[in-house]
């Protein structure tokens, strides 16, 4: 009914804004949020941008999806592996915060579940690779490690080399999509 005002910061996964960080809109992010526990690594700039996010998080604190280790990855104007988003009253909510729609691994048949924040072992955010490895153990003594190389070819697409190491458990689904 009235014309909206320029879009405000909200504090989205309980993100702290109390120190304002400049908008990057034009150009790939590269930086660790260790409150989030979230990973963003890219190159480029406008709509040729590659961007890719991890996130390490127990899925306790922030927006409660089953993703601990989640990939994305977008490339241009190509979502190559997205998160499907909020779906909050719509009947495909319990798949779309599970684990297996997330670009991880799942368990046992099993929605995973962190039981302490992920531990942070290399990050490079600079050069003509960007490089993530990240550690985190779930409820019932399962460890998993993911460990990222992210690489843009000389056509600007990227080459995404993805290590996942998973210790614990019996059946081991690694998806995909």
């Amino acid at each position: 009914p009235h014309r909206s005002n320029t879009p405000s910061d909200f504090a989205i996964m309980n993100a702290d804004l109390s120190a304002k960080i400049p908008r990057e809109t034009s150009h790939a992010l590269n930086r660790f949020y260790e409150d989030r526990r979230l990973v963003c690594m890219g190159f480029g700039s406008g709509s040729n941008r590659i961007q890719m996010y991890l996130s390490g998080a127990d899925t306790r604190m922030t927006h409660r999806h089953h993703d601990v280790m989640s990939l994305q990855l977008f490339a241009g104007r190509w979502d190559v592996f997205p998160d499907l988003g909020y779906l909050w009253d719509h009947p495909g909510k319990q798949w779309a915060t599970s684990t297996p729609s997330h670009q991880t691994v799942t368990i046992d048949e099993m929605n995973s579940l962190g039981a302490e924040p992920s531990k942070l072992l290399g990050y490079v955010d600079q050069g003509r690779s960007r490089f993530v490895d990240i550690e985190t153990k779930l409820h019932g003594g399962i460890t998993l490690r993911r460990a990222v190389t992210l690489l843009r070819k000389s056509d600007g697409l990227p080459i995404l080399i993805d290590i996942f190491d998973v210790e614990g458990g019996e059946t081991h689904d690694y998806h995909m999509r």
